[in-house]
């Protein structure tokens, strides 16, 4: 096995535990802080390279990157390469559609999640991915559909409107047949289910995703009121649900 996983994340192999903790495009500060709030805990040591930074706690590593599939593959990639993983779980927020009758700041289990103008578009098409639940998994967490994009913005409702900048049609016509079938949308969860299943197989035991809704499409001064104790929840409910 390399000295380190690979070029992109720099992390050292001897950092590895089974079981990982993943946030993806939140504020690094934000999920530490929300780790603590679990249960403190101290951080034996850290790694930070590129746009990958991992902090190693006695009892998972805990693993942040930027948005959307550019980040999430080279990470998922590196990280399952040396087979060591078990257990994976995503947390993060994400934004809500106006219709969804879901509440701000409570925790969701992503489950179904879809890949709509994605890196990964042309290789999934328009299956339904799901998580890898633990054997014997309980969860007070309620499911919610969740669509990962890499053109957020296209999401927020102004997709459907001639003056946004990137209005077509089919642009809007992705948002009003997807977006109806969701409850949330981020740029991560499908992504990260699809590739925890191509890249770390039957290696993994369980690999699923947390995420709450911090802000209805389109109202970003309800994210930054909300990110916090929404990442708090989300990260409770993964540690909870990888120990099981």
């Amino acid at each position: 096995m390399p000295s380190v996983l690979g070029p992109n994340t720099n992390l050292p192999a001897e950092f590895l535990k089974p079981t990982v903790l993943l946030c993806c495009g939140e504020d690094s500060a934000e999920f530490l802080a929300a780790i603590q709030a679990d249960a403190p805990r101290p951080i034996e040591r850290q790694s930070h390279y590129r746009c990958y930074s991992f902090w190693q706690y006695p009892d998972f590593l805990a693993g942040w990157t930027g948005i959307g599939t550019g980040c999430v593959e080279p990470l998922l990639f590196e990280l399952f390469q040396a087979q060591q993983v078990k257990r994976i779980a995503l947390v993060g927020t994400a934004g809500k559609f106006a219709h969804s009758k879901l509440e701000l700041g409570k925790t969701h289990l992503c489950d179904p999640a879809k890949c709509v103008y994605t890196g990964l578009d042309k290789i999934v098409g328009n299956t339904l991915l799901h998580p890898k639940l633990p054997p014997g998994f309980a969860s007070k967490a309620p499911r919610a559909g969740i669509l990962s994009t890499d053109l957020f913005y296209g999401f927020s409702g102004d997709a459907m409107k001639a003056t946004f900048p990137l209005y077509n049609e089919a642009l809007a016509k992705a948002y009003h047949d997807e977006s109806s079938q969701m409850d949330l949308v981020d740029m991560e969860v499908a992504q990260f289910y699809f590739l925890c299943d191509k890249y770390g197989g039957r290696g993994l035991d369980a690999y699923l995703a947390f995420k709450g809704a911090a802000n209805e499409m389109g109202l970003g001064d309800q994210q930054l009121a909300n990110s916090q104790s929404t990442i708090n929840a989300c990260v409770q409910a993964a540690l909870s649900a990888l120990k099981q």
